[in-house]
């Protein structure tokens, strides 16, 4: 294992002596690294912004237009994940123009659409009017293909906005076109969002049709992500139709299906449902149990960037691999000349990392167990607050009934003075002493809340 580990550090720094940035791309070699996988794209936006900078720069050279507009694209999209909306739109832009000068409408239309979608969150009528740019492109030269997610898109925008009958309208125009294509993996999605949009509406027995219809497909396909989608689904529904029992059920079979497949977002959302219904079924131990397990997700999904800027640090490896993939029959060249010299600074260097890492795992354990002390104190406190609060209501409601009887007694003595002390002093003298005793406990008993 350990011999293996120094020839892939080896070949590594070989590759990494014999490669030069001064050599050009070939057309080829563009299109090669343009069709990078989106997930290694998004895991080190750092690392790929590079890469796109130099095929950008190589496309510019030789006139490769096509190049240049995917470079652009898939730099719009590194600057997305960084937050850097300016540049991102800019660069957006610039493919436009790009892809509208080799008249690729259909690419044209795609970016529109899915610009508008980014700008969601942020500005929804702007992202409404730029989706609307795509979709009329993407139906006016019949991108089909583009238009099965701007339609669902589009109709998302739609149902943000409330304006439910044109979302589903756009939900219903996307899964004609993947009806017409048997897009298996594209149908469910469809299927669940009018589905959902029909539970809002409390059109239970559609809605319950319709997800019945995409479980089915994902069942089919296998598609184990999406069974856990559906799942999830399933207990939304039954929370809308009152059956929490069957809420329950189905947001636990959801949650194994997430935690299996590592869905964290969807785990998150199924403990957060699970301590709600929980807590309305007055079990408040499993509440406590679920509402812990949903902060711990919540809290890991919120230091995913946190995560990635470290994997941005610790991992230098992914680009050079692309790198020597493309350029592979070049990578023998220096070898032979840094074997030696690389083996023994690997060896030392080995030794240095390990320390590092070793010592960091410590920090790392011990930082860990901290914040979960920390958030054991904090949701004890939470729940004695809430216990305080129950009693000092049950005070209050005993404060308010007593001083009621206490002042009605007070009304009945001064009743019973009008009526019946009249000559007889000894019986004023006991009157009077009982009336002024109870207005005494009244006054005690303001003070006491």
């Amino acid at each position: 294992m350990k011999n293996t580990i120094i020839y892939l550090f080896a070949l590594f720094f070989s590759q990494l002596f014999t490669f030069s940035w001064s050599q050009t791309y070939t057309t080829k070699q563009i299109d090669s690294v343009l069709n990078m996988p989106y997930d290694d794209i998004v895991a080190n936006t750092s690392k790929s912004l590079q890469v796109f900078n130099k095929v950008l720069s190589d496309a510019k050279k030789q006139n490769y237009k096509l190049g240049v507009a995917n470079s652009y694209d898939k730099m719009a999209l590194c600057y997305f994940y960084q937050n850097k909306y300016d540049l991102q739109a800019k660069y957006i832009f610039m493919a436009i123009d790009y892809f509208n000068q080799l008249k690729q409408y259909n690419k044209v239309a795609s970016l529109y659409g899915s610009y508008g979608y980014h700008l969601k969150r942020r500005n929804l009528d702007s992202g409404i009017l730029y989706m609307q740019k795509g979709l009329k492109i993407g139906e006016k030269y019949n991108s089909e293909y583009e238009l099965r997610a701007i339609y669902d898109n589009y109709g998302v925008l739609k149902e943000m906005k409330k304006e439910y009958d044109s979302a589903s309208l756009f939900y219903n125009k996307s899964l004609t076109l993947k009806e017409k294509a048997n897009d298996k993996i594209g149908i469910p999605y469809s299927l669940n969002k009018i589905g959902m949009l029909q539970l809002t509406l409390k059109q239970f027995a559609k809605a319950k049709q319709n997800l019945d219809k995409a479980y089915q497909i994902r069942l089919e396909i296998d598609d184990k992500i999406g069974i856990a989608e559906n799942l999830n689904f399933y207990g939304y529904y039954y929370f809308e139709t009152k059956d929490h029992q069957k809420s329950i059920e189905y947001f636990n079979k959801a949650l194994d299906y997430s935690k299996t497949y590592n869905y964290n977002y969807l785990t998150q959302d199924n403990y957060q449902k699970l301590s709600e219904l929980y807590e309305l079924n007055s079990d408040y131990k499993t509440a406590l149990d679920n509402f812990k397990n949903y902060t711990a997700y919540k809290d890991s999904i919120s230091n995913i960037n946190l995560r990635i800027k470290q994997a941005e640090l610790d991992t230098e490896f992914d680009t050079e691999r692309k790198e020597k993939e493309i350029l592979e029959q070049k990578a023998d060249l220096a070898v032979k000349n840094t074997y030696i010299v690389i083996i023994v600074s690997l060896l030392i260097l080995s030794i240095i990392v390990g320390y590092f890492m070793l010592k960091n795992q410590k920090m790392k354990t011990l930082q860990l167990q901290k914040e979960n002390e920390l958030k054991d104190a904090l949701l004890k406190i939470e729940t004695q607050n809430r216990l305080q609060e129950q009693r000092l209501q049950i005070s209050r409601d005993l404060h308010d009934n007593i001083g009621a009887q206490l002042t009605f007694i007070i009304s009945s003595v001064d009743s019973l003075k009008y009526a019946f002390a009249d000559g007889n002093p000894k019986l004023e003298d006991k009157l009077n002493n009982i009336s002024s005793f109870t207005k005494e406990t009244i006054y005690e008993l303001r003070d006491t809340i």
